[in-house]
């Protein structure tokens, strides 16, 4: 049953993409996760990835407005790259999110996001558009 279910959540996915995006193509990554897979705060270098949490804590993402840029490219630092006074956002599991990514538009940096820190076991189905030459 279980296994069903997630086949009807990849397909629903793949479709909503072809629509959203015009791809023939997606690449889907099924994973089961122990530790942060992205433990540093960082922007993908890609059109867009989809995301969705089957179980366990969602992935965090900081709002636009509310990066602090200088502390994102700063890899010496530890700081999460947030202006003070604002919050890390979490992606409720069950949901999708798309997250723009570097190369989404040329005035547009992209969703700057990590996985969550909690020792949890996740599962992460993640879908990349690809886009044939």
């Amino acid at each position: 049953e279980g296994a069903t279910k997630l086949a009807e959540i990849i397909i629903l996915t793949n479709e909503i993409l072809y629509e959203l995006l015009g791809c023939k193509e997606i690449g889907v990554r099924v994973a089961t996760l122990n530790t942060p897979m992205c433990p540093r705060f960082h922007v993908d270098s890609v059109v867009c990835r989809m995301l969705i949490t089957i179980g366990g804590p969602g992935t965090e993402w900081i709002a636009n407005y509310d990066v602090d840029r200088t502390l994102l490219v700063d890899r010496a630092s530890e700081a999460a790259p947030i202006k003070d006074g604002k919050v890390i956002q979490r992606v409720t599991p069950g949901n999708m999110a798309l997250l723009k990514g570097g190369t989404w538009q040329k005035d547009f940096a992209g969703v700057v996001h990590r996985s969550p820190h909690q020792k949890i076991e996740r599962l992460l189905l993640s879908f990349d558009p690809i886009y044939s030459i």
